[in-house]
């Protein structure tokens, strides 16, 4: 079942998020404030999944933020952030159901959506290629990993309106 987010599903998702960077790296570094990291300023909507009454994930709609790459978009983009399934929901469809949830939300309110995505990440560029989202430049991140290498990451956007 997919949500919308309450300020008290916050404590099961960083527990979800913190299964998700032990057992794949993401977020690529432990955020120092967890709750911060989980509720980013700009943030327009969340959505999360819900599996046997046990949050599981959650994805996020924010404002644009700046980059480079923001530059190639309309201004009233929405951004997808934060999206991650805990292991135990894995295989379940719940990134698949959170992506079209955050989607359609974004077209509700008539706006389109772009994300980006670490270019080694092929299984989320598998799900988001498979939901139609369409490569619309790659850069380097502003993010670091634990090795303070910045990886590539894609931008992708959302199919059209």
């Amino acid at each position: 079942m997919i949500r919308q987010r309450q300020a008290g599903d916050l404590r099961d998702l960083q527990l979800a998020m913190r299964e998700v960077h032990e057992a794949e790296g993401y977020p690529s570094m432990w955020p120092a404030d967890p709750m911060a990291f989980l509720q980013p300023s700009g943030t327009v909507a969340g959505r999360v999944a819900v599996q046997h009454e046990q949050v599981m994930g959650q994805v996020l709609l924010c404002s644009l933020s700046h980059g480079s790459w923001a530059a190639q978009l309309p201004p009233e983009t929405l951004e997808v952030k934060r999206l991650f399934v805990a292991p135990a929901g894995r295989g379940l469809g719940l990134g698949r159901a959170l992506m079209e949830a955050a989607t359609a939300h974004a077209r509700t309110l008539g706006r389109p959506a772009a994300l980006q995505v670490a270019e080694h990440n092929r299984a989320a560029l598998a799900l988001y290629q498979a939901l139609d989202w369409r490569h619309l430049t790659r850069g380097q991140a502003t993010w670091s990993g634990p090795d303070g290498h910045r990886p590539m990451v894609a931008v992708l956007q959302s199919p059209p309106i």
